[in-house]
């Protein structure tokens, strides 16, 4: 199969996300909101911006020169009232984020009240970052859940996945791991990008890249997604 590849600022060919089947995709150059959404092979473009909800996270310190959106870990967070419904499906999605996270609280005990990269708004289904790590959560009549460790103070890439059976994980170059998760219920909901579900509180780092799938993205689609933002960035993931 044809690996679809393109050019970067230091003109070498990479991996094109673009090509991938995504429902949402923001990535830097961050400016402030709205954050604007990229076209995919997905309707990543049609499905959409990350607007204000409150307040906006700052433009952070480039890597590449490439600005993340950098979140405050008190009241920064971005919504998108396409309906959840539109990102992910009950039976097959996934969410990939590359992230600084310059701290970390610990578990409330409630995936809910845990800080949240993205989740819809009545969290039935996200991905949290604690000091357990990254944290995948998904409700199919009860809350079930998959965490990775995975340290504050550098960049990482993470994926969670689910297909009707299990919520699987991938940070960095490690193997994926899994926990059984069943068929998700799901609230048709707004998406919420940085806060908790009170929205309370929220995470304390930067966003590089983020993106939705309605398709469960497989190993070879993450390493082809982890070359290319060892690229772009200039990391080593």
């Amino acid at each position: 199969m044809r690996i679809p590849f393109a050019f970067i600022k230091s003109g070498a060919a990479v991996f094109d996300p673009a090509t991938l089947a995504l429902s949402g995709w923001w990535r830097a150059d961050y400016a402030g909101a709205p954050w604007a959404a990229n076209a995919s092979s997905g309707a990543s473009l049609a499905n959409g911006n990350l607007v204000t909800n409150g307040n906006d996270p700052a433009v952070g310190a480039t890597q590449n020169g490439y600005a993340p959106a950098d979140f405050d870990g008190t009241n920064d967070n971005l919504v998108n009232a396409v309906l959840d419904t539109t990102f992910w499906t009950t039976t097959a999605g996934s969410i990939v984020c590359l992230a600084y996270m310059d701290t970390a609280a610990a578990p409330t005990g409630n995936t809910w009240d845990d800080n949240t990269v993205i989740r819809n708004a009545n969290s039935n289904q996200g991905l949290s970052f604690t000091t357990s790590g990254y944290t995948g959560y998904a409700y199919d009549g009860a809350y079930q859940s998959k965490a990775v460790a995975c340290a504050t103070g550098a960049y990482h890439l993470v994926m969670m996945t689910w297909d009707g059976a299990d919520i699987g994980m991938t940070l960095d170059s490690a193997a994926e791991t899994t926990a059984a998760c069943g068929t998700l219920t799901m609230g048709a909901d707004a998406i919420n990008v940085g806060a908790n579900q009170p929205a309370t509180d929220g995470i304390d780092g930067r966003i590089l890249e983020l993106m939705t799938s309605r398709v469960k993205l497989s190993s070879t689609d993450y390493g082809n997604i982890k070359s290319y933002v060892n690229s772009r960035y200039i990391l080593s993931l």
